[in-house]
């Protein structure tokens, strides 16, 4: 999307460290309605594992993005058609950031048949996680991202969180 790239030049301007609160993140209803899906929540032991392979693969510069990173949320749907899920559907997932206290929308774009949000979670006066929403007409894409990281490091994270979902389908 052409909006991430929009993002990562939001997100290299700022370099703080960051580290955020879990959310629960329950698209059941979106899942069944899926032709295409991919699921995946790691923290402790299973995400330990999962980046001890990924650090090997991408160099010593980018190790330290992962260090810190205590829990990744990824959520990937794709459907037949245009309408088989509603914005509607993650009304529940926009009401808990935007009802707690500490998040915040650091970005909102609208196009055509896609939209963008990305959505920072503040504790005091440091930025403290993200939450990406991705939608287009027939693709969904939620990612969490929990940990100790550098704001400005969230596009290589981004990529990163697409490579941790290829090795979990193999």
């Amino acid at each position: 999307m052409k909006t991430l790239a929009a993002f990562a030049v939001l997100a290299a301007l700022a370099c703080v460290p960051a580290r955020a609160q879990k959310l629960n993140i329950n698209f059941d209803a979106i899942s069944k309605k899926a032709t295409d899906k991919t699921e995946m929540s790691l923290e402790g032991p299973m995400l330990d594992m999962l980046k001890q392979t990924v650090l090997k693969n991408v160099g010593k510069d980018n190790q330290a993005i992962f260090a810190g990173v205590d829990q990744i949320s990824l959520h990937t749907y794709e459907f037949a058609k245009a309408g088989d899920y509603s914005d509607q559907d993650l009304d529940a997932l926009r009401k808990q950031v935007t009802g707690s206290t500490g998040w915040s929308r650091m970005l909102n774009v609208q196009e055509k048949d896609e939209a963008t949000e990305i959505y920072t979670f503040m504790q005091g006066k440091n930025p403290a996680g993200f939450l990406l929403i991705a939608a287009e007409a027939k693709e969904l894409t939620v990612i969490h991202v929990s940990g100790t990281f550098q704001l400005a490091q969230l596009q290589e994270l981004i990529k990163s969180t697409v490579q941790f979902k290829e090795l979990a389908q193999q």
